[in-house]
């Protein structure tokens, strides 16, 4: 048995963790809210990873109180409910950044099919999200133990050890998200690839051509400085979910257990790093930084 100690330290991580990103996140979403030159398309991407953000570390607050009591083992209402909720929103969170990558498609690759870039899209592909999200972590409900107290944890998740209901989680909430963010990426510097070759194969004398083909390169070389940007908090995801695959791989190839403590710091490490990911996202969007940054020297002055 670990000392309380050592839940007490990690747990106060994980705290700072989440008042950090739910200050950061509710500042995103008060900005954009409020001001409305902020209210652009990629700002409501923005809101939505903030959103999912928000309820993901609200639901983690909750399971830390009830894990830092005395009862701790005997008392955890709702623990199947908080389980499910937690995979729920690690989904919503992994595939809030689908939606970005689709969203650049869209811009980049079928930027004459202007219909694709309305509002109305983008707001589909929200919903379906988190439709996905919602639904899809039901499935480990209908698996024996699906859902339960990880009591090296102390934590209501598919714990590892059941390595049906934690592969099943992990595509859910991790691998899917992520291979259809590097399938769309893939696509997108492709296009890019090809539009740099078509421009140095044009024929000197083609000028108006040119100048049209040049006028569309720069645009995609903006989209994939964006993009890069975006696969700075693709990377911060990756970072914050792969010590929890490793868990689930280390129980299916080796023999032994893990050593107890793995089991606490591969969650902690899903809250650490999507903390820096929401710090990361803020610094990232220089618009709502500007206008954060400027109402705070407001109101530091009077």
């Amino acid at each position: 048995m670990l000392p309380e100690l050592f839940y007490i330290i990690n747990f106060s991580i994980s705290i700072s963790a989440a008042i950090i990103a739910l200050t950061t996140a509710f500042l995103i979403l008060i900005t954009v809210i409020c001001i409305r030159s902020c209210r652009t398309i990629p700002n409501l991407l923005i809101c939505n990873t903030s959103v999912a953000t928000i309820l993901y570390y609200l639901l983690n607050l909750v399971s830390i109180f009830y894990a830092l009591q005395n009862d701790w083992e005997q008392h955890q209402p709702g623990c199947v409910f908080r389980a499910y909720s937690y995979t729920a929103l690690c989904a919503a969170l992994c595939y809030s950044y689908s939606i970005h990558a689709i969203s650049r498609l869209l811009f980049t690759v079928f930027y004459t099919h202007k219909s694709l870039q309305t509002w109305f899209i983008h707001w589909m592909m929200i919903i379906i999200s988190w439709s996905i999200s919602i639904l899809t972590p039901t499935i480990p409900l209908f698996f024996q133990h699906g859902y339960q107290l990880e009591n090296e944890s102390r934590i209501c998740l598919p714990t590892v050890k059941i390595f049906s209901t934690a592969i099943c989680s992990v595509l859910i909430a991790f691998i899917i998200p992520l291979n259809i963010v590097a399938s769309v990426y893939s696509s997108i510097f492709f296009y890019a690839w090809k539009s740099t070759y078509r421009i140095r194969s044009l024929n000197s004398h083609a000028t108006n051509l040119m100048i049209s083909s040049h006028t569309r390169l720069l645009k995609v070389k903006r989209e994939i400085k964006l993009m890069q940007k975006i696969l700075v908090l693709i990377c911060l995801v990756l970072f914050g979910g792969t010590p929890y695959f490793i868990l689930v791989l280390w129980h299916v190839l080796l023999e032994e257990s893990p050593p107890e403590p793995f089991y606490l710091l591969s969650t902690n490490c899903i809250a650490i790093f999507i903390s820096l990911k929401m710090i990361t996202l803020f610094c990232m969007c220089k618009q709502i930084k500007t206008n954060v940054l400027h109402y705070l020297l407001k109101l530091q002055r009077y």
